[in-house]
């Protein structure tokens, strides 16, 4: 009996590539789970956040927070604290693009941001707060923590309740 030759696949490049995409198609929802899961994770941290600081007596009726550059967190945050209150406040969580910071009280961003008095800023990392950013959540151990810039903190007037700083994964005075 002769020896038959194997038939090379005429496009092994395209099998490839084909069964790259196919694996990127199942993998996206486990990624998209978990980045979904660390934004419901800083959510809960946010609500908290709210419950732990102090504004300016009579500074406003409503509890606003706006995220800044991070659409996924802004709707999961929105889809949890919306009615919700904080110390006879109604939260109400504004998706914001660019300016339009009047009115918050809380601001989480992606990136630095110049916030006025009595504004809380939350941002990501150790640099956002020796930066001037008050709060600024980072991953430890494969938990989300945070560090406060206390001074920061004061300097907008506001006040952290000793819970929330020993909370903290560290505070800079």
């Amino acid at each position: 009996m002769p020896l038959q030759t194997r038939k090379r696949c005429p496009h092994p490049r395209r099998i490839a590539g084909l069964i790259l995409v196919l694996l990127s198609f199942f993998a996206a929802p486990v990624f998209a789970d978990e980045a979904d899961a660390a934004a419901r994770i800083k959510v809960a941290y946010l609500y908290n956040f709210m419950k732990f600081i102090y504004w300016p007596e009579g500074s406003f009726a409503d509890l606003r927070l706006c995220v800044l550059g991070d659409p996924p967190l802004a709707r999961i945050a929105a889809e949890n604290m919306t009615g919700r209150s904080v110390r006879g406040h109604n939260v109400v969580v504004q998706a914001s693009e660019g300016g339009g910071l009047d009115g918050c009280h809380m601001i989480y961003s992606t990136r630095p941001v110049s916030a006025g008095r009595a504004m809380l800023t939350v941002g990501e990392g150790l640099g956002f707060v020796e930066n001037g950013g008050m709060i600024g959540f980072v991953q430890v151990e494969n938990r989300i923590r945070f560090y406060i810039n206390l001074e920061a903190v004061r300097a907008a007037q506001l006040r952290a309740d000793s819970q929330l700083l020993t909370s903290a994964y560290d505070v800079i005075k």
